[in-house]
């Protein structure tokens, strides 16, 4: 019987975790204020920078809402808690001198360095504002049937089911009122039965052909003024009455519109050349043992 297997593998996970998170705070430094002690005392204790390399890895908004939520906080901090506690038992009973488990924290080790040597690389390579505005206007004009738009509408509707009593009725109601002065926006509210704009003022944002179904597709590109209405249009969702708010012709998006989307993109590929540059020589230097792998691949069937 292999005496290693008897040991509590959850034990193992713990405490190659708790190695990881010790790694984590090379990465940048978190706060400038003395780090608070969250949940637990002595060298054990959880402290705001555990929650803050904890939290690291996480997308930008993600991280925003944990760290932004007390109970999200309290959930790490006690997560934290544990893994500390059942690594430093496993400390003590000498768990990290097993082979399996060196090699594994080893991996750990170097997955933590190496991601945070690609991060330094891109904060080294990262250009300055204006090299990204001249990038991303360079784009722009290199690139322009990328920004080509169709015709597109911006329009609000007001929904009455066909199930309703007298719905065409009502629907024909509540367009003689906003020609006579009642706010569409109000109405929208007030009376349209379509979950997904009503609680908007019946906003439907830009739309662009295809997108809608054809009886209101039709009587939408109809519209030719801001504030004009449709008639009353039937579909198979109800009754429509239909205002346009701007309508934008076919032609290219202007390069505010997409200014940010594209220093992004700048700046994203200005990191993954830094990345590239970094692993091609290593990589170019790889010696690939192919019988060795086969064997390896063949002894696991």
């Amino acid at each position: 019987m292999d005496t290693r297997s008897s040991k509590p593998t959850h034990v193992v996970r713990y405490l190659v975790l708790a190695v990881a998170l010790s790694l984590f705070p090379c990465l940048s430094a978190w706060a400038q204020a003395p780090a608070s002690v969250l949940l637990g005392e002595g060298p054990l204790a959880v402290t705001t920078d555990d929650i803050l390399a904890e939290s690291a890895p996480l997308q930008a908004e993600a991280r925003k809402n944990l760290l932004t939520s007390a109970s999200s906080i309290e959930r790490m901090a006690a997560d934290i808690y544990l893994r500390r506690q059942l690594s430093a038992r496993a400390l003590e009973q000498k768990i990290d001198q097993q082979p399996e488990v060196q090699r594994v924290l080893q991996l750990v080790r170097e997955r933590v360095l190496a991601d945070a040597l690609v991060k330094q690389t891109d904060a080294q390579h990262r250009p300055a504002q204006d090299v990204v505005a001249k990038l991303a206007l360079e784009k722009y004009n290199a690139t322009p049937q990328r920004f080509e738009q169709p015709e597109r509408l911006h329009l609000r509707h007001i929904l009455i089911p066909a199930a309703q009593e007298n719905a065409r009725l009502e629907a024909e109601n509540l367009r003689e009122q906003i020609i006579n002065g009642a706010d569409f926006e109000t109405l929208a509210r007030e009376k349209s039965k379509d979950p997904g704009s009503a609680s908007k003022g019946g906003d439907l944002g830009f739309v662009g052909r295809g997108k809608m179904v054809a009886p209101f597709e039709e009587a939408a590109f109809a519209l030719s003024e801001p504030k004009q209405l449709s008639p009353v249009v039937e579909t198979q969702f109800g009754f429509h009455v239909i205002q346009l708010v701007e309508k934008k012709p076919a032609g290219l998006q202007p390069f505010e519109e997409v200014k940010s989307a594209l220093e992004q993109e700048a700046s994203a590929e200005a990191g993954r050349m830094a990345r590239q540059a970094l692993a091609r020589p290593i990589l170019a230097e790889m010696q690939i043992h192919t019988k060795a792998i086969e064997a390896f691949a063949d002894s696991q069937k």
